[in-house]
């Protein structure tokens, strides 16, 4: 077994001796050895953490053992470790909006080419939501915002594509206008948990934090710590901008004093970090800026007009070093006919780019894809169902999940 495997907590191996002792402890003696009960439950768990989410779902009706160690905290964070690492456990999630029927569809298609139709996981009628943008992390994604930073009548939804669980985020009453409150979702990979931030942008800028755990959600609570005064002074380009959680720390640009405000779920508290050097050369009219997580690095992204460059070229900056600040600079050279795209993220630990979503046919979804590697291009086409063929539907730009076993244990979980 490798460091990834998983290990039994002392509650587990507590809940596992009365499950043996129970009534039911004949019945699962019974069971025969073939599904894998008389093998040791390290073994069982090391075996789970290398399996698609799907099989899981489906080997929870084995027997009554293998129900509760599929359903165990421990088992997530390995098995999404050794996801990350395996090319078959990443699927795009696309998102198709019906003017005309005022419907949206989410799809996951698969991240190789030739990998076949999409799959439906979602659909949502009598939908606002034109702009079909996604925010993801840690495997999650959340209901799609118009102005890139959460809104309050937006930010309805986190929901794992994986298990198809739909979370209904309860709002912030703590503050006096819910109606001014913007959201930013994090995770903290020290406690397994995801947590909500909501800034009141009428009331000081006063923050509230909101903790989801695989046993249920908790209550808003009040963020001791003050925003300092230079977030504040450009809090008018932070929220219009996507928060980007790494190493358990959420960043947003601020693009006047070129730094990068952060937000550390462990403490609680704001500050502020340097960009790469080479990016002070640089105007914050002549370029954009913005922020991706790549292989799960911090990453800074410029694109936009430049006068020697055009359009065809963009330069990337990932935080390999965390704590030490090393960022790695890269250069991506654009042929023609992808002038003018933009990065969406990354499939982790392939060295691969996702460029944004193109549209050649009706009938068809095209992601172009970078390889930092061998600094070549190449593409997936994504077919689409029938009821999505026209051009009255619009897609918008895919973004990469990886397979995740975290799901709420207080909700149902679809299996089809």
């Amino acid at each position: 077994m490798t460091s990834d495997s998983p290990s039994i907590p002392q509650q587990l191996a507590a809940k596992l001796a009365r499950t043996s002792s129970g009534p039911t402890s004949s019945k699962i003696a019974a069971v025969p050895a073939a599904l894998g009960d008389d093998l040791p439950v390290e073994i069982l768990l090391d075996i789970f953490s290398r399996l698609p989410v799907k099989s899981l779902l489906r080997f929870r009706s084995v027997s009554k053992l293998w129900r509760c160690l599929i359903g165990e905290t421990c088992l997530v964070g390995p098995h999404f470790s050794r996801s990350l690492r395996n090319v078959l456990h990443h699927h795009f999630l696309i998102t198709a909006y019906s003017v005309e029927k005022s419907k949206l569809t989410i799809l996951s298609g698969d991240t190789r080419s030739g990998g076949g139709p999409p799959a439906c996981l979602f659909c949502f009628s009598n939908c606002r939501f034109q702009q079909t943008l996604f925010g993801r992390i840690k495997g999650f994604a959340w209901h799609p915002h118009r102005d890139r930073f959460i809104r309050r009548e937006e930010f309805r939804y986190l929901f794992n594509p994986s298990t198809r669980q739909i979370l209904e985020i309860p709002l912030n009453t703590l503050t006096w206008d819910i109606n001014l409150c913007l959201y930013a979702l994090g995770f903290s990979r020290n406690r397994e948990e995801f947590k909500v931030l909501s800034i009141n942008i009428s009331d000081g800028y006063e923050c509230h934090i909101l903790t989801i755990r695989m046993s249920g959600i908790g209550e808003w609570k009040k963020v001791n710590s003050l925003m300092p005064f230079d977030i504040k002074n450009e809090f008018c380009s932070i929220r219009y901008q996507d928060c980007v959680c790494v190493a358990g720390v959420m960043h947003w640009i601020l693009w006047k004093v070129k730094k990068i405000a952060t937000f550390n779920l462990e403490t609680e508290s704001f500050s502020t970090m340097e960009l790469p050097v080479e990016l002070q050369a640089f105007g914050a009219n002549v370029r954009t800026f913005y922020l991706l997580e790549i292989d799960g690095c911090l990453a800074v992204v410029c694109d936009g007009d430049i006068p020697e460059f055009g359009s065809c070229r963009i330069d990337l900056w990932i935080l390999k070093e965390y704590e030490s600040g090393n960022w790695i600079g890269d250069i991506i050279n654009l042929p023609v006919y992808y002038m003018g795209a933009y990065l969406t993220g990354s499939i982790p630990y392939s060295g691969e780019i996702v460029l944004a979503t193109q549209r050649r046919s009706a009938d068809s979804a095209i992601v172009p894809l970078y390889d930092r590697i061998t600094k070549s291009f190449r593409e997936v086409e994504i077919p689409l169902p029938p009821s999505l063929s026209s051009y009255d539907v619009k897609l918008g730009d895919a973004m990469v999940y990886t397979e995740s076993l975290f799901s709420f244990r207080f909700l149902f979980i679809s299996l089809d």
